[in-house]
């Protein structure tokens, strides 16, 4: 009975710490994204994966530099809170094209 609760306690440890980027991610996307590019489905789904990883590549630099000449979002993108939060995006992004690709074979 007790391997039995060890085990359960460890699976979900382990699948709360390999799910929590994603949800981390999604959440930066909610509070910082959504005002200006809607829906995370629609807006992640424009590009394609590699356009994203271009973008995401060096924490970030060339999704940050595209805003900040835009002027959108000038102050957050280049805080302190984009470079700590920016792998969290890029495991949100990771996930959806994972989850597309899963739905579409």
């Amino acid at each position: 009975m007790k391997r039995l609760i060890f085990l359960t306690v460890l699976v979900f440890t382990i699948v709360s710490l390999h799910a929590k980027p994603f949800f981390k991610g999604q959440k930066e996307y909610l509070r910082e994204c959504r005002s200006c590019h809607g829906s995370s489905q629609f807006f992640i789904g424009k590009f394609t994966p590699e356009r994203w990883k271009e973008l995401l590549r060096d924490k970030g630099k060339k999704l940050a530099f595209n805003h900040i000449q835009t002027k959108n979002s000038v102050e957050y993108f280049q805080s302190e809170q984009y470079l700590k939060r920016i792998q969290y995006i890029e495991a949100y992004v990771d996930y959806y094209f994972k989850k597309a690709q899963k739905h579409s074979q």
